[in-house]
């Protein structure tokens, strides 16, 4: 991930090279993956709320980091018991309610 100073501009390169502003696909992306990952275990997915909860600050401010953080904390709890499933459908979810919230 690279960014400009001067207008806060962060960029973010997808697996595919693709190259996106703000890194909204990686903070979707690995919060998708986050909450549904069959492989990966409790403090790896803390690590990478951590990492999510950071880019969120750098593209918003500490309240999009705290607000990030929370949400997958969330689905974390759903995750273990609801399951994977659940989780991951809630998350899908919250994502059409942001875009939505975006288009108005």
């Amino acid at each position: 991930m690279s960014y400009s100073c001067d207008d806060r501009v962060g960029l973010c390169v997808d697996i595919d090279g693709t190259l996106y502003r703000r890194g909204s696909v990686f903070v979707e992306a690995a919060s998708a993956f986050a909450v549904q990952s069959p492989v990966l275990e409790r403090p790896a997915r803390s690590q990478l709320r951590e990492a999510i909860g950071l880019v969120g600050e750098f593209h918003g401010s500490a309240a999009t980091r705290w607000r990030w953080k929370q949400t997958l904390r969330g689905l974390e709890g759903l995750r273990q018991h609801a399951g994977r499933q659940t989780a991951g459908q809630t998350f899908q979810l919250l994502q059409r309610l942001r875009r939505w919230l975006e288009e108005r």
